[in-house]
């Protein structure tokens, strides 16, 4: 959940650059219920041992843009512990704006 109006990008200069910022990394989860390993950002410092381990921004960003994805961001998670952001697919959003 956030707090704040989210932005959204694909360009992988803002998302570096937003990240950093931030004092984030990019990791790589464990296998989801549909066998999919999922990129994701950590902002704990490693300290959210869940299985996930951290890959380059190169192979982040190359899975970004393989899997056709939006980095939504902005404001903070409502506990203020950590930046929010989500990634969603590109045709998710193109389908949600098209029913409303």
């Amino acid at each position: 959940m956030y707090t704040e109006d989210l932005l959204a990008t694909t360009d992988h200069k803002t998302i570096l650059e937003w990240t950093r910022m931030n004092q984030g990394i990019p990791i790589m989860k464990p296998k989801n219920a549909n066998g999919i390993k999922e990129i994701a950002i950590d902002f704990s410092n490693g300290s959210a041992n869940d299985d996930a381990i951290a890959i380059t921004w190169e192979e982040w960003l190359r899975l970004f843009d393989k899997r056709k994805l939006v980095f939504m961001y902005g404001g903070h998670s409502t506990d203020e512990s950590r930046p929010y952001y989500h990634l969603e697919s590109k045709q998710a959003l193109v389908s949600s704006v098209v029913k409303h």
